[in-house]
């Protein structure tokens, strides 16, 4: 069963309160950091994401759970601009569908945006697009609704598609994550749509060949 639209309500208010802790948490943290690092940031993909076990001390985490294409760009200019990172690995949209009720188009536009947003804010960093990641169905044991939602991998598979075609310095971590049947491999996620140690060592597998 879909999640209610009050269900998701209540969902973006804790959202936001944890969001805007991440935030303080990271300028703060910003002002220790040196400039020209690497950087991950973007939704709960990245949030959860424990990059000092998968990579070096050059690599740091400005991932934020829940986030929209909207939220990120209202902190980005606070929380990575002020890194001037080497590169940037963005993983950012697949919320849109949810929590912005937005349509695959309008998300696809979103996303485009963002990107040419931050490319403007740093036009010195190399930056790459991490795809959409994919799910398991509703249905699944494993499956926690109010996560997962309306997404499906058929639509995310379409936009990951033509977001292939479109962005620049794209990286396919779908197909990896997924299984035979074309969905998320149940043994890299215990809720449907995050991502486990197994799901983070299979991407960093990928992602560290552009490090």
């Amino acid at each position: 069963m879909l999640p209610t639209d009050k269900q998701l309500e209540s969902l973006k208010k804790v959202i936001d309160i944890k969001g805007n802790r991440r935030v303080t948490k990271f300028i703060e943290e910003n002002e220790t950091l040196k400039q020209g690092l690497i950087v991950l940031s973007g939704d709960s993909i990245i949030e959860n994401y424990h990059v000092e076990e998968y990579f070096d001390n050059n690599v740091v985490n400005r991932g934020i759970a829940g986030y929209t294409t909207k939220d990120f760009l209202e902190v980005f200019d606070k929380i990575v601009v002020p890194l001037n990172p080497s590169k940037l690995f963005l993983h950012i949209g697949s919320n849109d569908l949810v929590l912005l009720h937005a349509s695959k188009e309008e998300a696809l536009i979103n996303i485009l945006n963002t990107l040419d947003y931050v490319k403007t804010k740093l036009p010195q960093t190399k930056v790459y697009y991490l795809s959409l990641t994919p799910v398991l169905p509703l249905e699944h044991k494993k499956t926690r609704a109010l996560y997962v939602a309306n997404r499906t991998n058929e639509e995310l598979d379409e936009m990951n598609q033509i977001l292939a075609q479109k962005v620049e310095n794209f990286i396919d971590i779908n197909d990896s994550l997924k299984d035979g049947a074309g969905v998320l491999e149940e043994w890299y996620t215990d809720d449907g749509i995050h991502l486990n140690h197994y799901g983070y060592v299979e991407i960093s597998s990928i992602i560290k060949t552009y490090i």
